[in-house]
């Protein structure tokens, strides 16, 4: 029988810090479900998108780390292994709430019976959370946060190992330029995950071309520009519908969206009758923020944006995604390097992210 196992209860975290959480389970798991809540004290005011406030999650067993990602890296990972975004909502009015899910997938779907995590395999496994309550919101001072484990029963199945997500590397971006990383070659890859962070572009715009080559260009698996390799994730990524809160009383609004490519946003105003026909909301988007400006005459209430990429992060997909055999499997390469060559656009305020889907046998 599968079920759902709570290994930390919704509880008040404090301002800041790291939270160390026991899994003291048996079972398989093949999700770890996390929920992030922080109140809303003043109007409209955002740092940050909701995600920064968690700075790191880290799967330990004892001093070795097992996966390493931050919050906004979740998010992106998980939308593009299940393609649903994950729960993310936005109250703007004071009392409202900044919320998000983040989960940790150690199969290739729920429930995967070939990969997961089997507590049993390790020492001392252990859930570490970095946050920050206000990183998103300047005045917040109330948050929640809780965890639940997706456990299998009996039948107990005998995963062959689990999916882990590592962030290997970040630096600064600077105009035209070549970054080289060398991708480790222990284990199996499924995917690599860029994230560029940027509040004044979106993830693809600080991009010119992306290459992976192995053993010094004998083999060329990815030579392609960043907005050709956008088209193809138009076509294989749905779009996102969020939903805001907005505070009617507040004509210029700042709003962290979790999605940071082609966004378009449409507001609900209250039942005002429209008598300036010349006034209407402006929306100036850079990156995931948007900034909006509206008459005092009408009152926004509500929001709705679709767009693309949450968390800023957009994949290199190795094979099909449920096919093993598929990946790529660089334990047999003797070297793999990724070179980003940014765009025009990008400086020193940019920052990317590179974060290694690998499987970890048992």
């Amino acid at each position: 029988m599968k079920r759902i196992a709570t290994i930390l209860a919704p509880q008040d975290l404090g301002p800041a810090g790291t939270k160390i959480i026991d899994i003291n389970l048996k079972d398989v798991i093949s999700r770890i479900d996390m929920f992030w809540k922080v109140t809303n004290v003043t109007v409209s005011v955002m740092l940050d998108a909701v995600t920064a406030c968690i700075s790191k999650i880290e799967l330990i067993d004892g001093s070795e780390v097992l996966a390493s990602v931050s919050g906004a890296e979740i998010q992106g990972i998980d939308f593009h292994d299940t393609k649903i975004m994950p729960h993310h909502k936005i109250s703007l009015t004071v009392g409202g709430f900044f919320e998000c899910g983040l989960s940790l997938n150690f199969g290739r779907f729920l429930w995967d019976p070939v990969y997961g995590f089997d507590p049993t395999k390790f020492k001392n496994p252990q859930l570490k959370v970095t946050w920050d309550e206000d990183a998103c919101n300047t005045s917040a001072v109330v948050n929640e946060f809780a965890g639940y484990a997706h456990c299998f029963g009996d039948p107990r199945p005998s995963p062959m190992g689990m999916l882990v997500n590592r962030q290997i590397k970040q630096y600064a971006m600077a105009a035209s330029s070549h970054e080289y990383s060398d991708l480790p070659t222990d284990r199996v890859i499924r995917k690599v995950m860029l994230r560029g962070y940027s509040t004044d572009h979106d993830p693809i715009t600080l991009f010119d071309t992306i290459k992976l080559n192995v053993d010094n260009d004998k083999e060329v698996p990815i030579e392609i520009k960043a907005a050709q390799l956008d088209k193809m994730l138009a076509n294989n990524y749905p779009r996102i519908n969020e939903f805001y809160t907005l505070d009617d009383a507040v004509t210029i609004k700042e709003i962290f969206s979790a999605l940071s490519r082609d966004q378009l946003m449409s507001i609900s105003y209250d039942d005002t009758a429209c008598v300036d026909t010349g006034t209407h909301a402006e929306q100036v988007w850079t990156g995931a923020k948007c900034t909006t400006t509206v008459s005092v005459l009408y009152k926004a209430q509500y929001a709705e944006v679709s767009g693309r990429m949450p968390g800023n992060c957009f994949p290199l997909d190795f094979g099909l995604p449920n096919e093993p055999e598929s990946w790529l499997q660089a334990q047999n390469i003797g070297s793999l390097m990724l070179d980003l060559l940014s765009s025009s656009d990008a400086d020193s305020g940019d920052t990317t992210y590179i974060v290694v889907q690998q499987v970890r046998p048992y």
